[in-house]
């Protein structure tokens, strides 16, 4: 849900935090010149806050990458809290799951003890884990369950909180740019919706949806399984296709 727009103005001090959002209607505006208790704030792209990196232009693209530095930095100790805070908030991209599998393979890998050369796959290191009894999920499937833990408390909460406002809220003003418009939090949601098979709140009242999504269990291990089984299902078809080329 991050809808920071144009230029990101911050002032911080002991007491005071302020943040100001300046939309890009008028790529001729000038910066203005603002000055709180004799400092003045600076204009910039991004900047972290709560542990997220806020962004001009309302992308993962800064998050996820951060996200993978930090776990990388403490790899030993607890990475996967760490890749994956506030994942209920993002609106993950195919290119954005493939980063943080990309970060989780590594550790995998180095915890199995195998090395790039190995050339093992991602789905063979989750086979190997499963012999010897340790079950990890993959990072697409836990973050969508997150997503939809977070999407039950939020139905749970008054029409008057902000949160549920800003989570439901449309935009009435403003004009896109041409091309595909960004995958939005409540689309990935309806991903995650598909993911776990729950198609059938959509055609429940309000109450009833609240009541199903508290009452129904996230499965993560069916949804993790089932994950892994399109990815190998997909590789097979990929080689298969591979063959049929060279022959």
């Amino acid at each position: 849900m991050r809808y920071v727009v144009g230029s990101v103005y911050k002032y911080q001090s002991k007491k005071t935090e302020v943040m100001i959002q300046r939309p890009l209607s008028d790529p001729t505006l000038q910066d203005p010149d603002i000055t709180i208790n004799g400092e003045q704030l600076s204009v910039c792209s991004s900047f972290k806050y709560l542990g997220n990196m806020i962004t001009n232009d309302a992308l993962l693209n800064v998050e996820i990458k951060t996200r993978i530095g930090q776990a990388t930095a403490a790899y030993k100790t607890s990475v996967l809290p760490i890749l994956i805070q506030d994942c209920e908030t993002w609106h993950c991209k195919k290119t954005h799951f493939k980063k943080l599998e990309g970060c989780q393979y590594r550790f995998l890998r180095t915890i199995i003890g195998k090395k790039w050369e190995d050339f093992i796959s991602y789905l063979s290191i989750f086979e190997i884990l499963e012999t010897k009894k340790i079950s990890i999920a993959a990072i697409e499937p836990l973050v969508r369950m997150k997503r939809l833990q977070c999407l039950c408390k939020i139905l749970k909460m008054d029409n008057s909180r902000l949160l549920r406002k800003v989570a439901f809220s449309e935009t009435i003003e403003g004009k896109r740019k041409k091309g595909r418009p960004l995958l939005s939090w409540r689309q990935a949601i309806s991903q995650d919706i598909k993911a776990f098979h729950l198609e059938h709140i959509y055609t429940l009242s309000k109450c009833d949806q609240i009541k199903q999504l508290s009452q129904t269990p996230l499965h993560l291990e069916i949804a993790d399984m089932e994950w892994k089984q399109t990815v190998k299902q997909k590789k097979l078809t990929k080689n298969t296709k591979s063959k049929l080329i060279l022959i």
